[in-house]
């Protein structure tokens, strides 16, 4: 089967989710809008493709996570959520990235 048929591995623990009341949404980003310049801008040495993301971060650290990227502050411009790891909290602290 070809990788892009593999379906997701994730184990998602929906009864908790329900139970909590967790709202979960999907969707893409307006990314076309912005592909011809972010092309231009890497390919005139502007724009790094390995800045775009800005924190990795556990799923637990996502509400600081959210305060801190709607504000704008401490470089937080793409954070990436990943549920499956833990102990990056120092991120949120001004730690390695």
């Amino acid at each position: 089967m070809a990788s892009w048929k593999r379906a997701a591995t994730w184990r998602s623990p929906w009864g908790e989710l329900f139970r909590k009341d967790v709202t979960i949404g999907m969707g893409r980003d307006h990314d076309e809008r912005y592909n011809v310049h972010l092309r231009d801008l890497i390919v005139a040495g502007r724009v790094s493709p390995g800045v775009v993301v800005s924190h990795r971060l556990p799923l637990a650290d996502a509400p600081e996570a959210f305060r801190r990227f709607g504000r704008r502050v401490d470089g937080f411009i793409k954070v990436v959520l990943d549920p499956t790891t833990d102990g990056l909290a120092d991120e949120l602290d001004g730690g390695p990235r």
